[in-house]
């Protein structure tokens, strides 16, 4: 099968797919590019770059390009490691705030067996899995992965781990602006401490 080269000249990142304009053969204006029809996985393209391939067809007898390459490798995007950083601004962020009152009254709650026994362990392993799904929905957006639900995260931040949310949303930089997934999250919270509350109530007044 002949192969072409082709200049990148329009490329989505988040949803993996762009456009090729032809070197090679001037007849192919806008051939569609998908981060899968790469032979080999690795850099993500850039727009600009310079690619190698092969001219198929798909269910709808549209081109599309397939078994592509790069022709030169300093022309893509090097893929960045997810990285634990905090930055200065985020040392007098509000939610710090939130954060240190709604753990000092756990543990004061805890301390005075105003909460169920085991609730305060609960909802750090709760924590701790939250962190680690967030970094495995980074990791799954970044490789065009299966992803971890949204409805799945937001009902751990709901059972009380918004708080490791936080943090892993900023460390990652992951949906700390998507909407409306921001405004669920800020729900979430509100939905956790009225359980909490809600946990204290009935232990005080049911007569456990």
């Amino acid at each position: 099968m002949a192969r072409y080269q082709g200049r990148l000249t329009e490329w989505h990142d988040g949803k993996g797919y762009g456009f090729i304009q032809g070197i090679t053969d001037a007849r192919h204006k806008a051939v569609f590019l998908h981060i899968k029809n790469f032979k080999q996985q690795g850099p993500r393209p850039i727009v600009g770059c310079v690619v190698e391939y092969e001219l198929g067809l798909d269910k709808k007898s549209r081109p599309h390009a397939i078994n592509v390459c790069y022709v030169k490798a300093n022309q893509v995007q090097q893929p960045q490691p997810i990285t634990i950083k905090m930055t200065k601004a985020l040392a007098w962020h509000p939610m710090y705030i939130v954060m240190v009152i709604y753990w000092v009254s756990l543990f004061v709650l805890s301390a005075f067996a105003m909460l169920p026994s085991l609730s305060l362990m609960v909802i750090m392993l709760v924590n701790a899995y939250t962190y680690w799904a967030y970094y495995k929905d980074k990791q799954a957006s970044i490789q065009q992965d299966n992803r971890i639900s949204e409805q799945h995260l937001l009902l751990m931040c709901a059972l009380g781990g918004w708080t490791a949310a936080w943090f892993a949303g900023q460390n990652f930089r992951h949906k700390t602006q998507k909407q409306p997934f921001k405004h669920y999250y800020y729900l979430s919270i509100l939905a956790n401490i009225g359980l909490v509350a809600f946990s204290v109530f009935v232990l005080q007044f049911s007569g456990f």
